[in-house]
C-alpha cells in the first residue's frame, strides 16, 4: 500500500518498486489477480483502504 491508496508492487530480486493507483489502466486487472492470487495481501489492502 502507498500512501496515495494505491499499490506499491516490489518485484522478488528487484530493489526498485512500481507505485500503482486506481486511475492507472489495468489497476482493475491487477486488483482481481490479487484478489485471486494474493488473498491474504488483498484483504489488507482492502481493510485499509476500501475496494
Amino acid at each position: 500500500m502507498n500512501r496515495m491508496g494505491g499499490i506499491d508492487i516490489k518485484l522478488h530480486g528487484r530493489f526498485s518498486v512500481v507505485p500503482v493507483i486506481s486511475i492507472d489502466i489495468g489497476y482493475a486487472d491487477l486488483c482481481g489477480w490479487l484478489e485471486r492470487y494474493a488473498p491474504a495481501q488483498w484483504s489488507e489492502f482492502v481493510r485499509a483502504y476500501g475496494n
